[in-house]
C-alpha cells in the first residue's frame, strides 16, 4: 500500500496522525470529521500535544463520549467545537462548560443523550459563545426549552441557536 492509498481510509489516518502527534504542536485547527475508527483511547493520545488547538471538529465520530471530554479539554484555547453526533451526555457538558472558556460556536447536533439542563448549563457559562447548533438532538421539546432559557441568559450579547424545529437570531 502506498502512503496516499494509506491517508485515504480512515484508520490509515489515524495511525499517520497518532505516529506523528509530536510534530503537531502547533497545530491550531483539526479536522477528523466523520472519522468512524477514532475511539476515546485515541483522543486521550492527541489532545494533549495540541496545546495551541483553535478548532476541533470531530463530528460524527460516533464512538467517542465523555471520556474523550476529559481529554478534549486539555486544549483549553479552543474557540470551535464540533461534537456532533458523539456519545456525549450532560456530565461531558459540565466538563466543556467549567474548563473551556474562550467558546465561540458549539456543535451538538444529533447528540441525543443531553438534556436542556445540560445545555442551559453550557451556555450560562460560556460568555463569547454566538453559535450552538442543536438540530437532531433526542427530545423534541428541548429545543423549546432551551430556548426559553437563552432568551433570559443572552441579554447582553447576540446568539445564534439552530433547533429542529426553528432558527433563533439576536436573543436578547
Amino acid at each position: 500500500m502506498k502512503a496516499g492509498e494509506m491517508l485515504e481510509s480512515g484508520r490509515g489516518m489515524k495511525r499517520y496522525l497518532l505516529d506523528r502527534v509530536d510534530k503537531f504542536s502547533n497545530l491550531v485547527s483539526l479536522n477528523l470529521r466523520n472519522m468512524d475508527s477514532l475511539l476515546d483511547s485515541d483522543i486521550k493520545v492527541l489532545c494533549p500535544k495540541l496545546e495551541e488547538l483553535r478548532v476541533l471538529n470531530l463530528g460524527g465520530c460516533f464512538k467517542l463520549t465523555d471520556d474523550s471530554v476529559e481529554s478534549i479539554v486539555m486544549c483549553e484555547r479552543l474557540v470551535h467545537l464540533n461534537i456532533a453526533t458523539m456519545k456525549v451526555t450532560d456530565y461531558g457538558l459540565e466538563v466543556i462548560a467549567n474548563t473551556l472558556m474562550y467558546l465561540v460556536t458549539v456543535n451538538l447536533f444529533g447528540i441525543k443523550s443531553i438534556t436542556g439542563d445540560g445545555i442551559a448549563y453550557l451556555c450560562q457559562k460560556q460568555p463569547h459563545m454566538l453559535s450552538l447548533n442543536l438540530r437532531g438532538g433526542g427530545d423534541p421539546l428541548i429545543s423549546y426549552e432551551v430556548g426559553q432559557k437563552l432568551k433570559t441568559m443572552c441579554k447582553a450579547r447576540e446568539c445564534e441557536v439552530l433547533t429542529g424545529k426553528e432558527k433563533w437570531e439576536a436573543i436578547y
